[in-house]
Formats: C-alpha cells, sequence, structure tokens
C-alpha cells in the first residue's frame, strides 16, 4: 500500500511539472503566471539603464564617498555594453515605438528578440524566433526591413 501511495505521489508531481512545462513555452508565447505582466527589454535597453544607475552611483559617490559597485553589476555592464545594437535613445525608442505598434501584434516577447538578434530576412526571424511563424513573410519582412533601416539610419 505505501509502495502504491509513493507511485501516486511521483505520479502527481509528474503531472505537475509536465502542467508548469506546458504552460511556459516561448514558441507559443507562454511564459508562465510569474511573467505574465513583465515586459521585456532589449539589450541596449539594459544598457541604458544601468549607465544611468552607475551615473547616479558615482554621483552619490562625489557627495558620500566610494561605494563602489558590485561584480555583478560590473559584469552586466561589460555585456550590454558589448551586444548594446544601439548607442542612441531616440533610435532604440523609435525601434520600440515601430514594433510595438499594435497592428503587427507583436508580443513584448518578440519585440525584444527581434530587437537583440536583429535578423535579415522573415526566414532568419521565424527561426531564431519560432512564435513569429504566425506572420506571413512579406509582412514580417517589411516590419524587419523599417528595424534595419532604422538601425542602419542611428547617429
Amino acid at each position: 500500500k505505501s509502495a502504491l501511495r509513493l507511485s501516486y505521489i511521483v505520479l502527481v508531481c509528474l503531472v505537475d511539472d509536465i502542467a508548469i512545462m506546458e504552460e511556459e513555452d516561448a514558441t507559443d508565447l507562454k511564459f508562465g503566471d510569474d511573467f505574465a505582466e513583465a515586459d521585456c527589454l532589449m539589450i541596449s535597453e539594459v544598457n541604458i539603464i544601468l549607465e544611468s544607475k552607475k551615473k547616479e552611483r558615482e554621483d552619490q559617490e562625489d557627495d558620500y564617498g566610494d561605494f563602489g559597485v558590485s561584480h555583478a553589476f560590473a559584469k552586466s555592464m561589460v555585456y550590454s555594453q558589448r551586444f548594446s545594437a544601439f548607442s542612441n535613445k531616440a533610435t532604440l525608442d523609435q525601434i520600440r515605438m515601430h514594433l510595438g505598434n499594435p497592428e503587427y501584434g507583436l508580443h513584448t516577447y518578440e519585440v525584444a528578440s527581434i530587437g537583440n538578434l536583429f535578423p535579415d530576412s522573415s526566414e532568419e526571424a521565424k527561426a531564431l524566433i519560432p512564435s513569429l511563424a504566425r506572420f506571413d513573410d512579406e509582412d514580417l519582412q517589411k516590419i524587419l526591413d523599417e528595424v534595419i533601416n532604422m538601425r542602419n539610419l542611428q547617429m
């Protein structure tokens, strides 16, 4: 009887794990309850936020002495600087506004992924971001071409 009960508990745990796994699937834009209301950021946006925080800390150091930065903060800064595609906040804002156009129906995850990965073609975009498979190639390519144009024109 105890072996049967243990089997039942294991089965319930497995069923719960499968249910959780089914809830969270980026391919279907399912990110679970923890991320239901969260926005995804592009690496360039993270870089801007970190630069701002660094500036705040430097200003505080002038007033109160040396605070220093954590190792994690410093590594995050290096990463975001290295992979940031935009140095111009105005261009970044334009791209966010363009990709966030309600007509396109892009999820915040897709917006951030396009802004981070910069696929050149709809085929590449769909390979990198499987949830974009719901878009027609021509329509998706028009969206991507505008982003590519904005990136090339950034000052």
